[in-house]
């Protein structure tokens, strides 16, 4: 069971008490002052500060109870924070956010430049409705600001379970009151979003960014000969290997050297198990069963999941009677964070606020 709204205030409050013994080394543009080179688990990345409410959203850390599918009677907690609208109280509407392969819950609110490209903020502000970002199981840096879920062993966090859980903190969430919950995902977030979808049937509507269900030749090189052999020695693996790799997977020169930077440090570890089980894409088959409104967002010089396989994917949706495909031209993966971001952003936040019916703003 989720904490109760009086709860969620109580454990913001002794969240900001700590966070203000914390330095700030990111914020409103600065890039971080730590190594550019710096990989995940580096002990200096707790100088990083913890996102802050603002005038127009407050953020409370926020955790919940799940079990790993793999583990049965097993029990573990995810840890993220909810942006709700400052000025809409008793808020009903949520949107629940899976991230990525390499990153956390502070892909969506990250701390560079967040008025340009916070979408958990932006999404809040313009649409009215809260935005739930978790570090999915597994997922997060020990005392890190951003806060760090509990971390099974990585073989056993496969797509499957990260879906499942996802499913659990929906159920949670429809228990503390929530009446309408969406999902939105990133890249391997958005395979779990729309598998969760699909198989539980238990949301309103479904976001999908960085995804098809078409690999590049690249990515799929990549996962056969660099990926799975380190997952035979580490079950929480640097996914890519180092920086240089995955910027040029991620980032076109379409998006701002600086704020590809200031994420290095933030860039987590992999659970195996999500590696080895994202090839097959199991959202495939149960994508025709997904009847709410969804949205996907296309970056068309992706390296990893081809733009070609967007009319296909649009293409299976059979059940659904309102389904939206966005192409961005010359960006890649990282979708939101090209310097054309903020216009794909309030893409999203429209698309919401035009479906008063699966997701109505608290206002």
């Amino acid at each position: 069971m989720s904490p109760s709204r009086s709860r969620l205030r109580l454990m913001a409050a002794a969240f900001t008490v700590c966070a203000t013994a914390i330095p700030l080394a990111v914020f409103a543009g600065t890039a971080s002052a730590l190594p550019e080179d710096a990989l995940p688990g580096d002990p200096s990345l707790s100088d990083y500060s913890a996102p802050e409410s603002d005038e127009d959203v407050t953020v409370t850390p926020i955790d919940f109870q799940v079990s790993n599918q793999l583990e049965p009677g097993s029990s573990y907690t995810l840890r993220g924070f909810l942006y709700e609208p400052a000025d809409a109280k008793g808020c009903t509407t949520v949107l629940q956010a899976n991230h990525a392969l390499t990153t956390g819950a502070w892909y969506w609110d990250i701390p560079f430049e967040q008025d340009r490209y916070s979408i958990a903020r932006t999404i809040v502000k313009e649409s009215g409705i809260s935005f739930l970002a978790l570090n999915k199981l597994g997922y997060g840096q020990p005392d890190h600001p951003y806060r760090s879920s509990d971390r099974p062993n990585g073989y056993t966090v496969t797509v499957e379970a990260l879906a499942d859980a996802s499913h659990q903190v929906t159920q949670q969430l429809r228990e503390d009151g929530y009446e309408h919950v969406g999902l939105i995902g990133h890249s391997a977030g958005s395979e779990e979003s729309e598998l969760q979808a699909g198989l539980y049937q238990d949301v309103d509507a479904l976001i999908l960014s960085g995804f098809t269900h078409l690999a590049t030749e690249r990515f799929t090189a990549q996962i056969a000969t660099q990926e799975v052999p380190r997952t035979l020695t580490d079950d929480y693996p640097f996914f890519f290997g180092d920086h240089e790799t995955r910027d040029s997977f991620l980032f076109t020169d379409l998006a701002d050297p600086e704020l590809v930077k200031a994420l290095h440090p933030l860039v987590n570890e992999t659970p195996a198990g999500e590696i080895l089980s994202i090839g097959p894409q199991p959202s495939r088959a149960v994508a025709p069963l997904i009847d709410v409104p969804v949205l996907t967002l296309i970056a068309e010089a992706d390296e990893i999941f081809n733009a070609a396989g967007a009319p296909i994917d649009e293409a299976t949706f059979l059940s659904s009677d309102d389904v939206t495909f966005n192409s961005y031209p010359g960006i890649g993966h990282g979708v939101e964070f090209h310097r054309n971001g903020p216009e794909i952003t309030q893409d999203v936040a429209d698309w919401i606020t035009a479906r008063p019916g699966a997701l109505p703003s608290c206002r």
